[in-house]
């Protein structure tokens, strides 16, 4: 897995040859798809972290506009980011860097001090989200 892959879904039945979407996915929306795809619940009392992006896949359905997270955290590096429409931020080792992918796709150009309410917005959004993991202890750990 990576950022910014493309993927390709071939269903000669249900996807429409030669179809291009520029839908956001993230790899939980493949079990979601998948699920639905086959018709097939989800465990009981199972909440999917992904989406059915199906009906967007079949071209029957608008793209749908997603707010993305992620983090890193190891000894060596810890990194974590919100993407939401064009907006991206990255904190990296505690300094925040604020993108507009559309202008800069390649993340070369911090741009939060020119968007102080964007910046604001994107860490609120980090925030809450952070806390709602924080919730959620697994009963293993990860090395």
């Amino acid at each position: 897995g990576g950022i910014r892959v493309p993927c390709l879904a071939r269903w000669p039945a249900e996807i429409p040859a030669a179809r291009v979407s520029n839908q956001l996915m993230i790899t939980m929306d493949w079990t979601a798809t998948i699920l639905a795809a086959t018709k097939t619940a989800p465990p009981a009392g199972r909440q999917l972290d992904g989406v059915n992006l199906l009906p967007t896949l079949r071209g029957r359905a608008p793209q749908i506009e997603r707010t993305f997270f992620w983090r890193i955290a190891r000894d060596e590096r810890k990194q974590k980011a919100v993407r939401r429409g064009n907006w991206k931020m990255l904190r990296d080792g505690g300094i925040d860097l604020l993108f507009d992918l559309e202008k800069d796709a390649s993340e070369r150009y911090d741009v939060g001090y020119q968007n102080q309410d964007a910046l604001k917005e994107m860490r609120d959004l980090l925030r809450s989200w952070e806390a709602d993991m924080d919730r959620i202890k697994p009963p293993f750990s990860v090395k």
